[in-house]
């Protein structure tokens, strides 16, 4: 999540490659004209992308954006900064 206006931006968990919450939110806001998909760097992450995407334009006429992480997934992303993060001052200590 980006931090800055957080609050101002729905989010879904899809747990998976399935579509029905991210169509199912897309249901319940009808408000919301933007779509950002974050699923895994793998296959499975990306055959799901674009079939989500697919699905959302035919529903609701919104074309999706996709976000890509470095890693296999956001988590891997997020535990490679976590981990620089925490050997910085280590770093500067002994640098």
């Amino acid at each position: 999540m980006y931090p800055e206006g957080w609050q101002e931006h729905s989010y879904v968990a899809c747990c998976g490659t399935s579509s029905q919450p991210v169509l199912q939110m897309m249901e319940q806001n009808p408000a919301l004209r933007e779509v950002f998909l974050c699923l895994d760097n793998d296959k499975a992450g990306h055959t799901a992308c674009l079939r989500i995407a697919e699905r959302v334009a035919e529903q609701f006429g919104i074309a999706s954006d996709r976000l890509i992480p470095q890693n296999k997934d956001w988590n891997d992303d997020l535990a490679e900064i976590t981990e620089a993060q925490a050997l910085a001052p280590v770093t500067q200590q002994m640098g």
